[in-house]
């Protein structure tokens, strides 16, 4: 499995760029909070094992 990452330097930023890429039809993308950090892995392709990494420090709040 190969992962590629990209850091963002505001949660805006991170979810205007998940908008620009998600593909087309898609409904949602999976968002995660852990210690501090939003991030999202995002496959790449169907076909292959590569996944990207996005994330950025920032918390969101409750009911998101």
């Amino acid at each position: 499995m190969n992962v590629e990452f990209e850091e963002f330097s505001s949660v805006e930023d991170l979810f205007q760029y998940m908008a620009a890429i998600s593909p087309p039809m898609k409904n949602y993308l999976p968002i995660n909070s852990y210690k501090g950090y939003i991030c999202s892995i995002i496959p790449l392709s169907q076909s292959s094992e590569t996944y990207l990494m996005v994330y950025t420090k920032g918390s969101l709040e409750d009911g998101i």
